[in-house]
């Protein structure tokens, strides 16, 4: 998707492409960075795009080519220009999203935020495992799918900080067992053997690996600097 829309763009001769979010606003993905909130002409630095690779795809170039992200220089010979859409729509955020697509016919999420720390239950819906990724991050870096939201609502001015911490301590770093079991059955691992994953890249700064305690505890408090 995020390489086949600048391909297109390229190949047809479009000088304007309209994203809708902002990934740094809202995952807080930094290295899409540009010189204002609605500049979308590093979006070629999206996580997924830069570390991910193509060598995984074994298949002849022309079944890869829409994978393929335009190379920098051909954007500037191409005056190709990229914006997000997301900054300058007053009344849009991923609640406010989620909330109007769920009242015009959008089946949401069967789980409870509680399971998940998908606070608007219309997050990734295409399939469950992406709360298994939510998990890594929060161990991996302190901060989970919970933090995602509040730190948009916190922007937009529809949450103060102190209002968001709350939210988070309860809600960041949920993954409910049955989605791990599910996880776990669907790869073919043992549920001890996807733990040992997760510790591995557990951050030990902030959370302790407790033998008897299969998941890490936190050592900090939301919106506390205790380290």
């Amino acid at each position: 998707m995020h390489a086949g829309v600048p391909k297109l763009a390229s190949t047809m001769g479009i000088k304007n492409v309209l994203w809708g979010e902002n990934p740094a606003l809202q995952v807080g993905d930094k290295g899409v960075l540009g010189a204002n909130p609605i500049d979308g002409s590093n979006h070629r630095n999206l996580n997924t795009l830069k570390e991910g690779g193509l060598d995984w795809i074994n298949v002849p170039y022309h079944k890869r080519f829409w994978y393929e992200y335009p190379q920098e220089i051909e954007f500037l010979k191409k005056k190709i220009n990229m914006f997000y859409l997301g900054p300058i729509w007053e009344d849009w955020s991923a609640m406010t999203n989620a909330t109007y697509s769920a009242m015009n016919g959008l089946y949401t999420s069967e789980f409870d935020p509680l399971q998940t720390g998908d606070l608007s239950k219309a997050s990734m819906l295409d399939e469950e495992y992406t709360n298994i990724n939510m998990l890594i991050k929060y161990f991996k870096f302190g901060f989970g799918r919970a933090t995602d939201y509040v730190n948009d609502e916190i922007r937009g001015g529809r949450l103060t900080r102190l209002e968001a911490a709350k939210i988070v301590e309860i809600y960041d770093g949920r993954c409910d067992d049955e989605i791990i079991d599910r996880f776990c059955d669907y790869i073919q691992i043992t549920i001890d053997d996807f733990w040992k994953v997760i510790y591995k890249y557990t951050k030990k700064d902030i959370f302790e690996i407790i033998p008897g305690n299969i998941r890490p505890i936190k050592k900090f408090k939301v919106g506390m600097n205790t380290l």
